[in-house]
């Protein structure tokens, strides 16, 4: 079907749009069709049930439309907090949760007698981050969360100008991989009497902007810096400075007073802070070190990205991205909602387009690192059965017409089901004492004979990875993964699927235009690709 096929059905339900040229309008931009094509049915809101059997679903309308009818709120959607209140003292409903329960584990669908249904909304508010307050001896710190050596003071869940022993709250961060905590706060400037420019560090943007939004790594060093609260002797003097041509950027000592949020880099004072500084304009440059000053994991940045203000950093916010959000309530919802403990369909939409697209990339690709995940499982389990060298090569050996013994038949199939095709040709060259073609060839002998020599304990990386590629592709699922740039291959200006390349593990019977040094590279890239994924999924939940 087209877009413009006499076929073509389009069925829709509103509960805000109708028949008016606005709302015609509506239709017409959002299906992409005529509006004169749309005919809009409207109905009569049924508002009495009764169905035996189902008194649970007319009784939970009913208080519905009296407590809409008591706040003088008709068709708005109202607690379920004053409805578990109403149920109680109206209709003695004990255990609210039962009660729902019930509707939920009861439905039926007629036509004729259609029982209410009804839509529930649950709202969760995501981490935005962590502040603390700057006073390492903060008297506002409840006692059984006071120790020795506290780098900081009072935590707060938002944005605060000042704790309540006086001092300063800035945003905190930390180092994913040690823990380490530091600050960071937006600049203020200000001119002092001897007209020299003043630095002070706040909580939020001085501008009024939404920068707060803003992902740390992405934060600009003339708005935002970051800080450490510990002397800069803990730093080695070997690390205390690295390069990206032409700029030096390195650990140096400063000063933070922890009323003013004054911010003091002349370097006088015992340096109980410690702050980054870049050898030439920093304005634009990343306000986060890519190296944190307690462990020294550096992370790597392509210099175009730097420049542009933007660093991966191992020092984060303490906060939830929406990406992650939406993928934990897309994982657990559907199952939460279903009748039998098992995933039911969902449907996850969206106010805009960019927040929809937003949304399904991040639950495909959770989806797909949970199918490596699954499938790293399915791996590590069915590694008991690998065979013997010797009896495999012995077995590839024999033509055809030779019979086998059940051993002999088992290793075989073992090889089949967790190699390719190309895998299976080249082991049976080498069984057979011939010369292997080319490099490829010869790596995927060895590929298989690591296995082998590993034996059922262990499985090498390469092995590994071949065997979720395998069946990755049997399942009709790109190794490389969801994303729309790598579902196809361009050769020639023409777009090939990228399945079409593994004509020897699905044997399709469609002739691709790509040579077979083309397919070879891919594959290889693909293989590539699929182990940094394969790695993430293991190291990164």
């Amino acid at each position: 079907l087209t877009c413009d096929s006499d076929q073509l059905r389009i069925i829709a339900t509103t509960a805000s749009i109708d028949d008016s040229k606005e709302g015609q309008q509506f239709v017409e931009r959002f299906f992409g069709v005529k509006k004169e094509s749309f005919k809009f049915l409207t109905g009569n809101k049924k508002t009495e049930f009764k169905r035996s059997g189902y008194e649970e679903h007319s009784l939970l309308a009913e208080a519905i439309g009296a407590v809409q009818e008591k706040r003088n709120e008709p068709d708005t959607p109202q607690t379920v907090k004053d409805l578990e209140k109403y149920l109680a003292d109206e209709c003695k409903v004990n255990n609210f949760n039962d009660f729902l329960k019930a509707i939920l584990n009861k439905s039926d669908r007629h036509p004729e007698n259609p029982l209410p249904t009804f839509r529930l909304h649950s709202f969760f508010k995501q981490v935005e981050g962590m502040w603390a307050c700057v006073n390492k001896s903060c008297d506002q710190i409840d006692p059984k969360f006071q120790y020795s050596n506290r780098k900081v003071g009072k935590l707060f869940s938002t944005p605060t100008l000042q704790c309540g022993c006086g001092a300063r709250v800035l945003e905190l961060l930390y180092c994913y991989e040690c823990g380490d905590l530091s600050f960071g706060g937006y600049l203020q400037q200000a001119i002092s009497e001897d007209f020299s420019e003043e630095k002070f560090l706040c909580s939020t943007p001085s501008d009024g902007s939404i920068q707060t939004k803003t992902p740390v790594g992405q934060r600009k060093h003339n708005k935002y810096r970051w800080i450490w609260p510990n002397n800069i002797k803990s730093i080695n003097v070997d690390e205390r400075s690295w390069t990206h041509d032409p700029n030096t950027i390195q650990f140096t000592t400063c000063e933070v007073d922890p009323v003013s949020g004054h911010l003091d880099m002349t370097g006088i004072g015992e340096g109980e802070y410690v702050c980054i500084n870049y050898s030439r304009n920093a304005d634009g440059k990343p306000s986060l070190p890519e190296k944190c000053p307690s462990c020294l994991r550096k992370q790597f940045n392509q210099l175009d990205a730097f420049n542009a203000g933007v660093v991966r950093s191992p020092i984060s916010a303490m906060g939830t991205g929406s990406a992650i959000s939406n993928k934990l309530m897309a994982a657990h919802t559907s199952t939460a909602l279903s009748k039998i403990n098992k995933a039911e369909p969902t449907v996850i939409f969206s106010d805009s387009r960019e927040g929809a697209a937003e949304v399904a990339a991040g639950v495909e690709n959770e989806h797909f690192n949970n199918t490596l995940r699954q499938l790293i499982i399915q791996s590590l389990d069915a590694n008991v059965d690998v065979p013997d060298q010797d009896l495999l090569l012995e077995a590839l050996s024999k033509g055809k017409g030779v019979e086998l013994n059940n051993d002999e038949t088992l290793a075989k199939d073992w090889l089949n089901n967790n190699y390719s095709s190309q895998h299976y040709m080249a082991l049976q060259l080498h069984a057979l004492g011939m010369t292997l073609p080319d490099d490829v060839q010869k790596k995927r002998v060895n590929e298989v004979l690591k296995q082998l020599r590993a034996g059922a304990d262990i499985i090498p990386w390469d092995s590994f990875v071949e065997r979720v590629l395998y069946t990755l592709v049997t399942l009709g699922i790109n190794p490389r993964g969801p994303q729309p740039s790598h579902q196809n291959i361009t050769s020639s200006r023409t777009q090939t699927p990228w399945w079409k390349i593994y004509s020897d593990i699905l044997k399709p019977n469609e002739i691709t235009n790509i040579g077979i040094d083309e397919i070879t590279g891919r594959k290889v890239e693909d293989k590539e690709k699929l182990a940094v994924r394969l790695t993430e999924a293991i190291v990164f939940k």
